[in-house]
């Protein structure tokens, strides 16, 4: 199948999911996965497809497309886990959007660096645990009103809403309850908290059409909308 098919057939998904419950296809955002695919594949997607919003693990793999890119009019967002190590970088690195933080010390290292070197206000998500799998990033829904405490004076970031990653399911369906539960976390902590948080990104390639039921706003598709990736050496 090429690139043209599986775009066709993504879009397809997302206006039959859209319109079982109502809702307005525009709202759901696309991005394309895009760790391990080659330049070649993103700028095709981009320049003949208008994919505009491209997701990256690997900050330095990231680094390096966003460098070669410059000039596209290409939206950079990071769906990796982040290494302490690394905040500082990822804070300078342009993301229009960060999905995956779950350490509070890591958004703190981000806001500090926006503050200190003057840069656009960083937007972000909270990667919410909600199988609470030990092996798993996030943050343990039981856990987020602290988490949101911490967050309260922090003047470099904008959180924008959550993301989470359910586990791995034969049917899409059966990831239904961790997309409603995510949908509810986030009402109940806007209601709590007297905020907005309007960004949901949940879905992927198995069970985008189920996400987008239950209210994603963002889902994230890599092998079924850019095809197969470069295997890394």
């Amino acid at each position: 199948m090429c690139l043209s098919e599986r775009i066709e057939r993504i879009y397809e998904t997302i206006k039959i999911a859209a319109q079982k419950v109502k809702r307005d296809p525009s709202e759901i955002k696309v991005l394309a996965v895009s760790k391990l695919q080659p330049l070649e594949t993103i700028k095709e997607a981009n320049q003949q497809f208008g994919i505009k919003d491209f997701g990256e693990n690997y900050l330095q793999e990231a680094l390096l497309k966003m460098e070669a890119l410059q000039g596209e009019n290409l939206s950079w967002h990071f769906i990796g886990r982040i290494q302490k190590k690394k905040a500082r970088a990822l804070a300078k690195s342009g993301f229009k959007l960060i999905h995956s933080i779950d350490d509070i010390t890591v958004l703190q290292k981000i806001s500090q660096v926006v503050e200190e070197e003057g840069l656009p206000l960083q937007s972000v998500l909270v990667q919410v645990n909600l199988s609470e799998e030990p092996t798993k990033a996030g943050v343990l829904p039981r856990e987020m009103d602290s988490f949101l405490e911490k967050t309260r004076d922090l003047k470099g970031v904008q959180l924008e809403g959550l993301m989470t990653l359910p586990p791995p399911v034969e049917f899409s369906e059966q990831a239904r309850p961790f997309f409603q539960q995510l949908k509810q976390l986030r009402d109940d902590l806007e209601k709590k908290w007297a905020l907005r948080l309007p960004q949901l990104s949940m879905g992927t390639s198995q069970d985008f059409d189920v996400a987008i039921e239950e209210g994603a706003t963002i889902v994230r598709l890599g092998q079924a909308l850019l095809g197969p990736r470069v295997k890394k050496k």
